[in-house]
């Protein structure tokens, strides 16, 4: 859900881009049906995921939820982080 952050982070060229925005759509291994630089786009998109849920701050941001809504802390989040990199992009 956090597209401009991986967008930001995921590299200037197009397909580098491209590839970071398939990491939410793109499910299960990667053999090469891509080209390899959208390949390489997507496993950095996995890379930051995995980074960030892993975060300890971000796991303290999302034990603030109630626990009824915890569900979708991690979504709220991405948004509240996407929309600071679109108030404050540079």
């Amino acid at each position: 859900m956090n597209y401009l952050a991986h967008l930001h982070l995921g590299g200037p060229q197009p397909a580098d881009m491209l590839g970071s925005l398939y990491g939410d759509f793109v499910k299960g291994r990667l053999q090469g049906d891509l080209p390899r630089q959208i390949e390489a786009g997507i496993r950095l998109h996995r890379q930051i995921d995995a980074f960030t849920d892993s975060h300890p701050l971000v796991l303290q941001a999302k034990a603030r939820f109630p626990a009824q809504r915890r569900r979708y802390a991690g979504i709220l989040l991405d948004l509240f982080f996407d929309h600071c990199l679109a108030a404050n992009w540079q």
